[in-house]
C-alpha cells in the first residue's frame, strides 16, 4: 500500500453461508459489517445504490448517505450497498459496491422498546397551557 492510500472498505455479512446459498444471498436477520484496514477512518454508506456523499449532512434531506456505527441489517429485496472510508484530513478511499439478494425472515428478537408515555414524542410536541 502506498503512503497516504486509504484502503477501500469491506462489506461482510456476519454469518456462516447456508448450504446451497451464494455469499451474496442473505436474509433480513443477517448483520452486515462494514470495515476498513485503514485506522481512524469514518465510513459512509448507502443502501440504494447511490454514491455516498459526505459533503451533505448524512441521513438528512434528499441524501441517502448514512454514517456507519455498527453492524446493520438490510431490507428485503435486491440491495446495493456502497461504502466509502474517509480520514480526518478528508482523504477518501475508492467506493466499494456489493449487491445482496435479501430474503425476508421474521425476526425472533422482541421489539426493542414499548410504546408508552416514557418514550413517546411528547417532548417534541407543542405544550398545551
Amino acid at each position: 500500500m502506498a503512503a497516504g492510500c486509504i484502503v477501500v472498505p469491506l462489506i461482510i455479512p456476519i454469518r456462516i453461508p447456508p448450504p446451497g446459498k451464494a455469499k451474496h444471498e442473505i436474509d433480513t436477520t443477517t448483520p452486515v459489517e462494514i470495515g476498513s484496514d485503514t485506522p481512524d477512518v469514518t465510513i459512509y454508506y448507502t443502501l440504494d445504490g447511490t454514491k455516498p456523499e459526505v459533503t451533505k449532512r448524512p441521513g438528512f434531506g434528499e441524501n441517502s448517505t448514512l454514517k456507519y456505527s455498527g453492524p446493520i441489517r438490510l431490507p428485503e429485496g435486491k440491495v446495493s450497498v456502497k461504502a466509502l472510508a474517509i480520514t480526518r484530513d478528508g482523504r477518501e478511499s475508492a467506493i466499494v459496491t456489493k449487491l445482496f439478494l435479501v430474503e425476508y425472515v421474521p425476526s425472533n428478537e422482541p421489539p426493542s422498546i414499548e410504546d408508552n408515555e416514557e418514550n413517546s414524542l411528547n417532548e417534541y410536541l407543542p405544550r398545551r397551557v
